[in-house]
């Protein structure tokens, strides 16, 4: 009872904490709420409060992890190419696969964050079945996780469905042996290509938010998931490449190589597949728009025409 208590106790001091940063913070708060507002893909009011509780990763500040949730909020409709909000959250599929009369597909599907929503703002989520496993992420400023690029996608977790191992098994075989949680990191890579950011950085274990709070909750090992796809740790992140960097046929030995190769086609194919189907969902960012038409500036013939165009109107 007394344990009870305390614990109470401490949760009304914890919230007492976040009500006092607010009123010490109104108008980055409310600047904060309104960009969350005004995006439409809030499904929650209470969406705008969640930096100020275990949210993204331990060694965020609250005001970055503010400043990455309007980010994210004023990053998304520029985004999404006619893809409103009840669209969103009745979930987009961005990959599929039929196996079979009688059988459910394969499929990845984009949607907002459900399984753990403090890791991120959207999620994707890999079924046969049933869920197997997801991926949480979001949009965010790059000087926010320490990065010189104006914009990352930052992966706050990644989880496997509990219980579900000989499911996951049995989708591995009839996806060419790409696990579940393979073809999650290759959408996710997809992704960050479609938005043009110009890192993934992932999460580590040691900064992972459930740490703050139950520690022993950690089973999921993502030092080797970010490094098993050429991810490096530097600071208190990982930095996840577009592609991942595949090893020479040279040092696989003989009887696995006709596997392996298989395998990496089954892949770019899929990635291929991802790649089509975001071009009709993500429109290019207004920053790339206008460095692409710079560069194009810079030819010549371009140049020349756009010269004599003035001209003539002259």
């Amino acid at each position: 009872m007394e344990r009870t208590r305390l614990f109470r106790r401490g949760k009304l001091f914890k919230r007492l904490r976040q009500f006092a940063y607010v009123g010490s913070h109104l108008l980055s708060h409310l600047r904060c709420a309104l960009t969350v507002r005004r995006s439409g893909f809030a499904s929650d009011n209470l969406i705008s409060l969640k930096y100020l509780g275990d949210h993204l990763a331990l060694s965020l500040t609250t005001s970055e992890r503010r400043e990455a949730l309007m980010g994210h909020y004023a990053a998304l409709p520029e985004l999404l190419n006619g893809v409103g909000s009840g669209r969103l959250s009745e979930g987009i599929a961005v990959w599929r696969r039929d196996v079979g009369i009688g059988q459910p597909p394969l499929s990845i599907t984009l949607e907002p964050s459900h399984l753990a929503p403090m890791e991120g703002e959207l999620q994707l989520r890999f079924s046969h079945q049933q869920d197997l496993y997801v991926l949480t992420f979001m949009i965010a400023p790059g000087r926010v996780f320490g990065a010189a690029c104006e914009r990352v996608l930052f992966v706050g977790g990644v989880q496997g469905i509990f219980g579900a191992r000989r499911e996951m098994r049995a989708a591995s075989k009839l996806n060419d042996e790409i696990s579940p949680a393979a073809m999650l990191i290759l959408a996710v890579q997809a992704i960050g290509k479609a938005v043009q950011a110009g890192e993934i950085i992932a999460i580590a274990e040691d900064d992972h938010i459930s740490m703050g709070y139950s520690p022993a909750s950690i089973m999921f090992d993502y030092g080797r998931l970010w490094t098993d796809v050429g991810g490096e740790r530097r600071g208190r992140h990982y930095r996840v490449p577009f592609e991942t960097q595949q090893k020479p046929l040279s040092q696989i030995s003989l009887s696995h190589r006709a596997r392996t190769r298989r395998k990496r086609e089954a892949k770019r194919l899929i990635s291929q597949s991802i790649a089509l189907r975001l071009r009709t969902l993500i429109r290019a960012p207004k920053t790339a728009v206008a460095a692409n038409f710079v560069r194009r500036l810079a030819q010549p013939e371009l140049a020349q025409s756009l010269t004599s165009a003035s001209s003539q109107r002259a």
